[in-house]
């Protein structure tokens, strides 16, 4: 299983605040994982999911620019 990354990681990965992942993750769809603590636990999330939101906005993005 590849390694989970924390919302800095994610944030530093992104180019973005820490807040904005924050504040954002479920609007993005972005599945995460709390671990430990329930639902206050630390999020961490999967590096594919990450990319996988990434590909869906480059691909929404180009068909509205069309």
């Amino acid at each position: 299983m590849a390694r989970l990354m924390n919302v800095e990681e994610v944030a530093d990965y992104l180019g973005i605040a820490s807040k904005t992942v924050y504040q954002n993750w479920r609007t993005w769809g972005v599945p995460a994982v709390r671990i430990g603590g329930g639902d206050s636990g630390p999020l961490r999330f999967r590096r594919e999911d990450i990319e996988r939101v990434l590909l869906r906005w480059s691909i929404e993005s180009d068909a509205t620019a069309a």
